[in-house]
């Protein structure tokens, strides 16, 4: 599962570099076509890079099976200390939806995270389903 993240992030941030370069606005794509099965108390990353400011990511996240979720969006940083204590300061959070509308913009290139999870659901066993289209634009 790290292996394909890390591969996933190497291809969006190749892609970026390419349209980064030419100073056009481009796209990436978060998330995908298939849902993703969240386990108890775990959580999925997309992970993208950011190579100029300006940027905004919009999109939408629903629950098809299992119950509510959490979302946010994290700088790298915010990211790491999401990782040990899941309190941070976000771009973007959505808590304990079934449903969440994704918006944010961001101030300075970099890595960043859309990260849903379930870690709040720790005394249940029911994992949740759900399917995460959203878009990044620069500009």
């Amino acid at each position: 599962m790290v292996r394909v993240a890390v591969w996933m992030a190497i291809l969006v941030w190749a892609e970026a570099c390419a349209e980064a370069d030419t100073g056009r606005p481009y796209q990436l794509s978060v998330g995908g076509p298939a849902p993703v099965r969240i386990t108890r108390s775990g959580y999925q990353q997309y992970d993208f890079t950011l190579l100029r400011p300006g940027c905004t990511i919009a999109g939408n996240i629903a629950s098809l099976a299992g119950g509510d979720f959490d979302a946010a969006v994290l700088d790298n940083s915010g990211f790491r200390r999401w990782r040990r204590d899941h309190q941070t300061q976000a771009l973007w959070r959505a808590d304990r939806v079934a449903t969440a509308t994704v918006g944010a913009r961001f101030g300075k290139p970099g890595l960043y995270h859309l990260v849903v999870s379930s870690t709040f659901a720790r005394l249940t066993s029911t994992p949740v389903t759900v399917l995460v289209h959203a878009q990044v634009e620069c500009h």
